[in-house]
């Protein structure tokens, strides 16, 4: 069972960075956000800064959000469109498909054509309209099983993109989780993805962890009933403000020492997957 220091130690967080997060798919962004040529979304999930963006030619492409000069965040913006990627600490700019164009002369490499020069690229896979990307070097193929099942059971589309609602929280990610996996209706893919839906909309709830006290959650809607678009849009603010309130007084609880009841299976397998990766970590 996790403790307090699970939930308040950066020492935690560290090791669920190297053994959780820099081994699984990550979602990163829906294709709602990237329709046009230039449209970008970058976010640092569990420490990892990474960037998805569409190419001039129309192709997605993901990379690691680090300037290869001096290893500063390249794109500092949530989202936006643009022509090219510019590090504003010295220059160095490179094209929407990662290749290094140019930097000011007293800080211009001596061999620009190098490879070297150009942004890492990550691993990029898609599941319906959710982007996902992996720091693995050869990352299995996502399984998305409990996923379809769950929007199938409503038709055979997400419905149509909407808006994204995002909220900052004051509680570490997996109280943000552990409060999730209580609507049993909810489809979970591990670590950090929710799938909520109905006959009206269906909801990805796209999970960040930013720090070990701080999560940033990021819920994309997708209306399937145009005549309830309103209706659907007022109970998902709603209910980020609710879930909000409700993730920080368990971030409290569980900073107190309060344990999570293992009675939901979902929970347990929270868990248990959390209590093998730490036990994998470096000492």
């Amino acid at each position: 069972m996790l403790t307090d220091t699970h939930y308040t130690s950066g020492d935690a967080f560290q090791q669920e960075k190297r053994m959780v997060f820099a081994a699984v798919w990550l979602p990163l962004a829906v294709l709602g956000q990237l329709a046009a040529p230039g449209s970008f979304v970058s976010a640092t999930i569990g420490g990892w800064p990474a960037f998805v963006a569409r190419g001039k030619d129309g192709e997605l492409r993901a990379f690691r959000n680090t300037c290869r000069h001096k290893g500063m965040m390249v794109v500092e913006q949530p989202a936006g469109r643009c022509d090219a990627f510019r590090c504003r600490y010295h220059g160095w700019t490179y094209g929407l498909d990662g290749r290094f164009h140019e930097a000011p002369a007293p800080v211009a490499p001596t061999d620009p054509a190098s490879l070297a020069h150009h942004l890492e690229s990550l691993r990029l896979e898609c599941w319906r309209a959710v982007v996902f990307v992996s720091l693995a070097t050869e990352p299995a193929p996502g399984n998305y099983g409990t996923l379809e099942s769950a929007v199938a059971a409503y038709g055979p589309g997400f419905g149509e993109y909407a808006t994204s609602i995002t909220t900052d929280i004051a509680c570490n990610w997996k109280a943000y989780l552990e409060h999730s996996l209580t609507d049993q209706a909810a489809a979970w893919q591990w670590p950090l993805l929710i799938v909520r839906t109905d006959a009206a909309a269906t909801v990805v709830e796209q999970i960040v962890p930013r720090t070990f006290l701080r999560t940033r959650a990021i819920g994309h809607v997708f209306v399937r009933d145009e005549s309830a678009r309103e209706a659907v849009m007022e109970r998902e603010k709603s209910r980020a403000d609710a879930f909000r309130s409700a993730c920080e007084d368990l971030h409290t609880a569980r900073a107190q020492g309060k344990a999570a009841s293992l009675d939901d299976p979902r929970t347990s397998e929270l868990h248990r997957r959390l209590l093998e990766a730490y036990s994998q970590a470096d000492p």
